[in-house]
């Protein structure tokens, strides 16, 4: 055997943990393979000592090998280095190696297994308590250690205050982020403080609050703005006002810009003198801005529902005009041309369509104008997605040659990244990957077949299907659900305590399973979280005649469907009016999801509108489920 095919060899035994006979392998190639290769099989030498329980031999390698390996090593070197200084009751520089992995670990998934580590260690310092929290603030473990700390700064303080506030404990959460505040806490501490107080009815104090933060903060003052707004809306109106007129005219960027949009809303009916003010600002001083969008999206819907098709188009034209992202540029094509066709104008609607389906095809507008896509699934790829194996990939070492490819810039490797990430059983890794190249599917005249899998996987398909044939639903609906729900991590935890790959809410959870009569468990395991969330998605199914209906209930809950059902509208402008931002989004994303797992695994798209099931009695949970993990949701999906 070649060298190169003993290190292939090598490298399968190693992945079927045969390690002493890889390690045997490992030897005889020596130094016959090319050079830079030689730290990767150094690495595979520590991991082949550590595992024969040879630490010290393992750790002197280790040290060696960490002056020498490239940069994308290092993490993995430092990981070794701590583990073994670990066993061998070396604690201080155990310690020391473990931060280095913290430093070294570019997100969070990475920095994950050595907090963990340095939190078990007998005493935990604070800084690596507090170092957790950064990327999990509601790590019970670090939370429960941090408790225990005497004399905590500001910044302790606010992390405590925030994880009060998650568990509803809101006059805990005042008090800590009072005390984070009087020790010179920024806006985060105030901003959840202000949403304490509120939460308390203390709405004035909360208000003021926020009011700091609009005027002055920079992460959270956008979000204050909207904070305000929503106390206008419930019975504050009087003393938002002059707030909102404060930031509109003092900030510049998205808080000024929403505070002008609120105010236009605000006053539409009892000032449109000052409405029309604080509208003209907005189009003049920001024309291309979110709040730009927002504003001619509305004001053309509301234009559409007086039959105004003219009008409808002139301001969904304009909107085209903005450079809002997201969902925006495909809504305003779709429903342009919709007003387009009405009003005659068939060149330009035909236009806008044709766009639509080339720069957006897996968008649900592109869907509800032709089910069957805008585009044929190929097998085939394009060039910039082909091209060979890296040298670390032809001489067998698969998991760091993934790891190096995916730290490239190049579509191409990083395409080869989630090859080997799909090869390796990583779907949710292959995803992730495969993320930072969704926008090629705007180029070319096919979609890939192998990046559209990726992009759409079936995760957990045993489960799925399972729980499909049990409840009688669609499974590549499940599928949609899950990924915009969780993106298929199966411990995914929203700030208000939606879990897992389904994102059930406790008392949902709970009452799923009393229905079904078994004992809850652990509610994130996935085959438990699979079932409970199919059989609320079946029960909603079964409630409402249409998809989107029950789609909708499942985010928002049954009663605010039920409401909404009210408009008698058909199926695409239903979803167009539901008013919660949140779930008006969340129901285009999982019927476009829909779309694309029918018609890249079954080969046909789903009906639109019409599920096949039965209005039927009995009421589902009304507590909300979330779309993302995220620190704010809409106060109007938190009431229902």
């Amino acid at each position: 055997m070649s060298p190169r095919e003993l290190s292939v060899a090598a490298n399968a035994l190693w992945l079927q943990r045969r390690y002493g006979e890889a390690m045997e392998l490992f030897r005889k190639i020596g130094k016959e393979c090319p050079r830079e290769l030689h730290p990767y099989m150094e690495m595979l030498f520590v991991l082949g000592e550590e595992r024969s329980d040879r630490k010290q031999a393992g750790l002197e390698r280790a040290k060696n090998l960490w002056e020498t390996a490239p940069q994308g090593l290092k993490y993995y070197v430092a990981y070794a280095l701590a583990r073994l200084e670990r066993d061998l009751g070396n604690t201080a520089a155990s310690r020391t190696w473990f931060r280095q992995m913290v430093k070294l670990g570019d997100d969070k998934t990475l920095r994950k297994p050595a907090l963990d580590a340095l939190l078990a260690f007998p005493e935990a310092e604070t800084s690596d308590v507090l170092r957790m929290l950064d990327d999990y603030p509601m790590n019970r473990a670090a939370l429960k250690l941090l408790g225990k700390k005497k004399n905590l700064g500001a910044d302790a303080l606010t992390k405590l205050g925030y994880a009060a506030y998650v568990d509803q404990n809101y006059a805990k959460a005042a008090q800590f982020l009072q005390e984070a505040e009087k020790k010179g806490a920024g806006e985060r501490a105030r901003f959840w403080h202000a949403f304490s107080l509120y939460r308390m009815g203390k709405g004035n104090e909360g208000i003021e609050l926020w009011r700091t933060v609009a005027v002055s903060g920079d992460r959270y003052a956008e979000r204050a703005v909207k904070r305000l707004d929503i106390a206008a809306r419930n019975g504050y109106r009087d003393a938002v006002l002059s707030i909102l007129s404060e930031v509109a005219e003092k900030r510049t960027g998205r808080p000024g810009e929403a505070a002008a949009y609120y105010l236009m809303r605000l006053q539409e009916k009892n000032a449109p003198e000052k409405a029309l003010k604080w509208r003209e600002k907005l189009l003049q001083e920001a024309p291309r801005s979110f709040y730009a969008a927002e504003l001619l999206w509305e004001d053309g819907w509301r234009a559409w529902l007086r039959d105004e098709w003219k009008t409808a188009a002139r301001f969904w034209e304009q909107g085209l005009e903005t450079s809002a992202g997201g969902d925006w540029p495909a809504r305003f094509l779709y429903w342009s041309a919709e007003a387009q066709e009405r009003i005659g104008d068939g060149a330009s609607a035909a236009r806008n369509r044709h766009r639509l389906g080339e720069s957006f095809p897996t968008s649900v507008y592109t869907f509800w104008l032709n089910p069957q896509g805008s585009k044929p699934i190929s097998d085939d790829l394009p060039p910039v997605l082909q091209g060979e194996g890296s040298l670390l990939e032809q001489w067998g070492f698969v998991t760091y040659a993934r790891i190096q490819l995916g730290k490239s810039s190049s579509p191409k490797d990083r395409f080869h990244a989630a090859r080997i990430a799909r090869w390796q059983g990583d779907i949710r890794g292959a995803y992730h990957l495969a993320g930072t190249l969704a926008g090629l599917l705007q180029q070319g005249k096919t979609l890939p077949r192998e990046l559209l899998e990726m992009l759409y996987p079936r995760p957990h398909e045993k489960e799925i299907l399972a729980a499909a044939q049990r409840f009688g639903v669609d499974p590549h609906l499940l599928w949609a659900v899950m990924r915009q729900e969780s993106a298929f991590d199966p411990n995914a935890t929203s700030y208000v305590g939606a879990m897992g790959l389904m994102q059930l809410m406790p008392a949902t959870a709970k009452g799923e399973a009393k229905g079904l009569g078994m004992e809850l468990g652990n509610a994130y395991k996935p085959e438990t979280n699979i079932l409970l969330g199919t059989a609320h998605l079946s029960m909603n199914l079964k409630r409402f005649d249409a998809v989107e209906h029950a789609v909708a209930a499942y985010n928002a809950g049954g009663g605010a469907v039920k409401r909404w059902l009210e408009n008698g509208r058909d199926i695409r402008e239903w979803a167009e009016s539901v008013p919660y931002e949140e779930t008006n989004g969340y129901v285009r994303k999982v019927m476009a999801n829909h779309f694309v797992y029918s018609l890249l695994y079954a080969g046909s798209a789903p009906s639109s509108g019409e599920n096949g099931g039965t209005l039927q009695g009995g009421e589902a949970s009304e507590a909300p489920s979330e779309v993302e993990v995220q620190e704010f949701v809409e106060e109007e999906a938190a009431q229902e």
